[in-house]
Formats: structure tokens, sequence, C-alpha cells
């Protein structure tokens, strides 16, 4: 029994891994033209400070309040999360070398959790996929192009998604900080809805622009 109580918890750890970061029905791409192409996260050079209304959900933990982004310089971003009543949940800074943890509450201050927030937030802010080693392919469906390649450090996957006006971005550096970004609600070039999912810990955030 204790083995296959053992079994039944490694399949359950493995199985948020088996999900794919390719989309589905991708296929091959014989157009030329590539300016349609979903190379840049949205939010790219764009901003200078933006106010979301947040949820996040891990597992059964829920958590409500704003996030800011507030760009400090050209290299160095600040994503502050508290809640309505000024608890602050974590404030991290973005750099272009590297990721620090200023302040992270107490019960998600491991890191782990932290480097799967990194991932969803970069992703989110930074995403700008190398032309070097890009491929191109083609939604079989809706011939919308979709990319792969490389952003920093992450393998990546992007593209018009299967909502009218929504764009996804796809990213890992491993298994577990796997992230499927969801844009949505545009004005302007600007997306006012965002959904981060990492499967692996059953996370989801969803943000809904205050300002901009």
């Amino acid at each position: 029994m204790r083995n296959l109580s053992f079994v039944s918890l490694l399949f359950l750890l493995l199985l948020p891994g088996c999900i794919s970061l390719k989309p589905s029905g991708v296929g091959p791409c014989r157009a030329t033209d590539t300016t349609g192409i979903i190379g840049k996260s949205p939010f790219t050079g764009q901003y200078e400070k933006m106010l979301f209304r947040a949820a996040v959900d891990i597992r059964s933990q829920r958590l409500t309040g704003l996030i800011l982004v507030k760009k400090v310089s050209d290299s160095v971003t600040h994503v502050f999360f508290s809640n309505e009543i000024g608890m602050t949940y974590f404030d991290f800074i973005m750099k272009d070398d590297g990721f620090v943890t200023e302040y992270c509450f107490e019960p998600m201050n491991k890191k782990a959790l932290i480097g799967i927030f990194r991932t969803c937030f970069e992703l989110m802010l930074k995403y700008d996929i190398r032309e070097d080693g890009r491929k191109i392919y083609c939604d079989r469906s809706t011939g919308a192009m979709i990319v792969s390649g490389t952003s920093g450090r992450y393998k990546t996957w992007s593209g018009r998604g299967p909502e009218t006006g929504s764009i996804f971005i796809n990213g890992m550096t491993n298994f577990s900080d796997k992230t499927f970004i969801r844009f949505s609600n545009f004005t302007s070039g600007v997306p006012s809805s965002v959904i981060i999912k990492n499967p692996f810990i059953d996370l989801k955030m969803q943000l809904e622009m205050i300002s901009f």
C-alpha cells in the first residue's frame, strides 16, 4: 500500500508536466510575410506604471488585491502585490541581469514558488523572441501564424489565441515553471485582461487593468 501511494503521488506530480507547451492544431506554415507574428509582450516599451486588480489562486488558496507594475528605469521594474487593506504579499524587482525578492509573505517565501512567479512576470512583461532559431508555424483551423523559439532563458511559443482579439505566450525553463499566458480586451494595442496559469502548482492569476 505504501508503494502504491508513492506511485499515485508521483503520477500526480508528473501529470502537469505532460501538458504541452506547443499549442494544439499547429502545423507547417507556407506564409512568407512574418509581420503579423506575436514576437513581443504587448507591454514591451508601453508603460511607466500599471495597476491591476488581481486574484491569485494556488490550489485551494486565494489571494486578492492590487498588483502594481512600475518601471524604475529602463532596466529595473518593480512588481508589487498587496491586499485591499495594505498588507504586502510580495515585492519583486526585475532587472536585466536578474530577479530580486525585496519582500515575500512568509507562507509564499519559497525558492521554487518565487521562481515560478519570476517566469510569470518575465514572460508577461519582457517576452521578446530572438530571431535566430525561431520557427514559424500556422494554426490549421484559423491560419494564424504561431512562432516558437527562445526569449532570454525561456523556450517559448506565441501567437493569436482562439478567442477573438486575444494573444498567448507560453514559456518555460523546466517542467515545473511551464507557464501559459493569455492577453485580451485590447485598447490601442494594450490588453486590459491577463490570465496566467501554471499547471504544476495549479496557479491561476487573473489581472484586470485599473490604470495605465
